[in-house]
């Protein structure tokens, strides 16, 4: 689709001084509370203890040390990267549903702007299932296709709740792809990110597969 006419979401952290970060922050932390927001990415306490964690360096770089400033330059990083992350999140969910962009924009307490692109971010996968085969050690996952993708990226962790535990495990233009190599008695869970010509899709909600065998 050409000159597509999108919502999108504004985060503008370029020109946010520290404190309005804080308060942006906390902002997003409650719009996610939303039903609409099943699966937020980051997790809400993710991004409660990235704000807090802020805050704290906020309050020690006030007349502190050198090293207390560098440490908030380094929360100032981190705290970019998680808002990044969750506009990317609020922007997927927008685009699965054109009609409703603004709305799900607001809801996330986050400014909104409409933009032209000629090529849309990709879509996410919507449903994603881990299968067992007659192989030991073992799992076939398959997805459904997603509009703009161009391929892939799966994902697999057996503690899916720490966001860095999320491995990539291989980049394919199928729609499905053989994990092997497996523990016996372990739970895997697995995602999916849709990889377009403009950039990746927010990932799929998570699937568990039963305990490998």
């Amino acid at each position: 689709m050409n000159n597509l006419i999108r919502t999108l979401v504004k985060l503008g952290l370029r020109n946010k001084t520290v404190f309005d970060k804080l308060v942006m922050g906390s902002k997003v932390y409650a719009g996610l509370d939303n039903p609409m927001f099943i699966n937020p990415n980051p997790a809400r306490a993710f991004i409660k203890s990235t704000n807090d964690n802020l805050r704290s360096a906020v309050d020690s770089a006030v007349g502190g040390s050198d090293l207390d400033k560098a440490k908030l330059k380094v929360a100032v990083y981190k705290w970019n990267i998680m808002m990044n992350a969750a506009g990317a999140y609020v922007q997927g969910l927008a685009d699965n549903d054109y009609a409703n962009a603004a709305i799900i924009i607001a809801a996330a307490n986050m400014d909104k702007r409409r933009g032209r692109e000629k090529n849309p971010l990709p879509l996410a996968v919507e449903i994603i299932d881990a299968i067992f085969t007659n192989q030991p050690g073992t799992i076939l996952v398959e997805w459904k296709s997603a509009k703009y993708a161009r391929s892939y990226q799966l994902y697999m962790s057996t503690t899916p709740e720490i966001e860095a535990s999320w491995i990539i495990i291989d980049t394919t233009t199928k729609r499905k792809l053989l994990v092997e190599n497996l523990s016996s008695g372990v739970r895997y869970y697995f995602r999916v990110v849709t990889v377009g010509s403009s950039g990746k899709s927010y990932p799929s909600h998570r699937s568990v597969s039963n305990i490998c065998m």
